[in-house]
């Protein structure tokens, strides 16, 4: 179960950091 919810958390986390990069490459 932690296993699983570290996986989903991580795939989350690297969203969302590509999120931000790409916001901050647009300003």
């Amino acid at each position: 179960m932690n296993f699983k919810f570290h996986i989903l958390g991580t795939e989350f986390h690297e969203k969302e950091t590509w999120f931000l990069i790409k916001v901050i490459s647009t300003q």
